[in-house]
């Protein structure tokens, strides 16, 4: 009985992870559009990517053109400190390497929760690097630095692109 459910559960994984998959890329890629509409140029740079960059969960970089302004657009998967579970975040930059905008697309734990929430999205506006914020999310220190580090990759990457 264990191995049948066993090979079922497989089974059922095989089928459902790439329809998840394809449904975060088009959450993240509405985002994008919500953002600056459907003439803004867009053109992927993500070959930019170094190892160490995508070792800390960038897998996506666009350079937006909207209205002759240039905007970065990092999509980015951490892993939550305690749990493992994984969480996204589509991180936008100005040509001058400040946060744009900051939208979670998934929180995999409750600590990381609280950085995906509106008021810390509106918080982080206009910065140029963040550190931990432990009272905004619970004191998840754990969970924050692996966050901290992918945007502030993030905006060190933005910063070497031409």
């Amino acid at each position: 009985i264990a191995l049948v459910a066993g090979l079922l559960l497989a089974l059922v994984y095989n089928i459902t992870a790439p329809v998840i998959e394809e449904n975060k890329v088009k959450r993240e890629n509405a985002i994008v559009i919500e953002m600056f509409g459907d003439d803004a140029k867009i053109e992927d740079v993500s070959d930019t990517l170094t190892d160490v960059e995508t070792k800390e969960g960038i897998y996506s970089v666009l350079k937006v053109t909207d209205s002759g302004k240039k905007y970065y657009v990092y999509k980015v998967t951490f892993a939550d400190a305690y749990d493992g579970d994984k969480s996204s975040y589509v991180l936008t930059l100005t040509s001058a390497g400040k946060i744009y905008d900051l939208t979670f697309t998934a929180a995999g734990d409750s600590y990381a929760s609280g950085y995906a929430s509106e008021d810390y999205s509106e918080d982080v506006k206009g910065k140029g690097s963040l550190s931990i914020n432990a009272d905004k999310v619970g004191g998840a220190t754990a969970t924050g630095k692996s966050f901290v580090a992918s945007v502030n990759t993030a905006i060190k990457h933005q910063g070497g692109i031409k």
